[in-house]
């Protein structure tokens, strides 16, 4: 790793101290010069996602790339590395998460705490469905560790992120999660039901779920109409029919099956959004209308099977054209980053000093605790002194320095009124 480079080799970025956002793990680039600094050289480099941060030679790490494809002794050699700091990641993660008090996995869960913590740090949610970078909105580290390691979730945990990812958008922009079995998962001021599903890249099917009440009803209809349905056995080999009579029979499908369980009488009280939870930690979210889905859903050509015998499949790229878009982009951490906010010995940060006031408990302290005595020295003092007047008083006068100790206004000032020992 970090071999010597020259202009115009092109490099594959391992680490980026400080800065993983904006070059993450295996961005290329081409070398496009050099720089010499008091804290050692630079390699200057053009990276392909339009970053131009140099690399440090001695806390950076790259390697070589082939520009057209990798050889396959390098591209293992990248995904062990890849894997290592991983694995440092997670393992950092897994020291500081204890301290933090983690965002629920359960949809109620996560709306609530999501939307107190937005209060608190924004006084109010966001407005639907506005694009929000929350890595730079975000001022607390504690909140862009919950988020970081909320949406490490959707990456990894595929059976369970759908609903994860309710409670976020229910948490983010002021809704009600829905729970149950029902076509509206979330539910915002003014009777507005959206369904909310998440897919992992741009090529996976979104799956709209059941229609099978839809579909027995319909098939019970078209049975009447002397209409062979023998060979529709679930609803994809309908809606995959570019039969024109069957259009009104595909309609009707979705018209009994996309209605919210709270508004049965208005087909048109469901609204959508189709969502993708990028590895760089962005979702990429699309608005569509119920008659938008249902007119894309009456095109064959967007349909697939669905995940469920019972539910249609629909095209990625289908949703892409029509939607209205908006991101979300969540804070990314490294391991240097995590180890800011836990205690580690010998480091002499004045974090680590403030934490040993607490003896063995030291390790147990919240970041962001630490760093609010670290900011008001005089309001926590005095506090302490309040608390404990008497017995600082007595230890101070032992000392035969002071004769008085005084806090001002909410303990913003700490007053010590000292001997005259002329």
């Amino acid at each position: 790793m970090n071999p010597e480079v020259k202009i115009g080799d092109r490099i594959v970025c391992i680490h980026m101290d400080g800065d993983s956002q904006s070059v993450p793990i295996g961005t290329e680039g081409t070398v496009d010069g050099f720089s010499e600094t008091p804290f050692g050289k630079n390699i200057q480099v053009k990276w392909d996602n339009g970053s131009s941060l140099d690399l440090l030679e001695d806390v950076d790490a790259w390697i070589l790339s082939n520009e057209n494809e990798l050889q396959n002794e390098s591209f293992e050699s990248i995904q062990k590395l890849l894997k290592e700091v991983e694995d440092e990641l997670e393992q950092e993660l897994s020291m500081v998460m204890p301290n933090v008090a983690p965002i629920p996995k359960t949809k109620k869960q996560s709306a609530h705490v999501v939307s107190k913590i937005i209060e608190k740090d924004f006084g109010k949610p966001f407005t639907p469905f506005e694009s929000i970078d929350l890595n730079a909105r975000f001022t607390r580290p504690i909140d862009k560790i919950r988020f970081f390691e909320y949406y490490k979730t959707f990456l990894s945990e595929k059976e369970s992120r759908g609903f994860g990812f309710e409670g976020m958008i229910a948490g983010l922009y002021g809704g009600d999660v829905i729970e149950g079995k029902n076509k509206d998962d979330v539910q915002f001021p003014g009777g507005k039901y959206y369904s909310i599903k998440l897919v992992g890249n741009n090529e996976e099917r979104y799956d709209t779920g059941s229609v099978r009440e839809g579909f027995e009803a319909v098939k019970r209809i078209m049975d009447s109409h002397e209409v062979d349905i023998s060979k529709f056995k679930v609803p994809a080999d309908l809606f995959e029919s570019n039969v024109p009579d069957y259009q009104k029979y595909k309609k009707l499908v979705l018209d009994i099956s996309f209605v919210p369980a709270s508004s049965r009488g208005n087909i048109n009280a469901l609204s959508w959004i189709f969502a993708v939870a990028n590895s760089n930690f962005t979702i990429d979210g699309y608005v569509l209308t119920n008659e938008q889905v249902k007119n894309l859903l009456l095109d064959p050509k967007n349909v697939l099977k669905g995940k469920t015998p019972n539910s249609l499949g629909l095209r990625n790229s289908s949703v892409r054209e029509v939607g209205d878009s908006f991101t979300i982009k969540f804070p990314q951490m490294n391991e240097n980053d995590l180890k800011k906010f836990r205690y580690m010995a010998d480091r002499g940060l004045q974090t680590d000093k403030i934490a040993e006031l607490f003896g063995e408990y030291k390790s147990k302290i919240r970041y962001d605790v630490l760093d609010y005595i670290q900011k008001n020295p005089d309001k926590f003092l005095g506090k302490i002194i309040d608390l404990y007047r008497d017995r600082v008083l007595d230890i101070l006068l032992k000392k035969d320095e002071l004769e008085d100790i005084t806090t001002g206004v909410n303990e913003q000032k700490v007053t010590f009124k000292f001997l005259d020992k002329k």
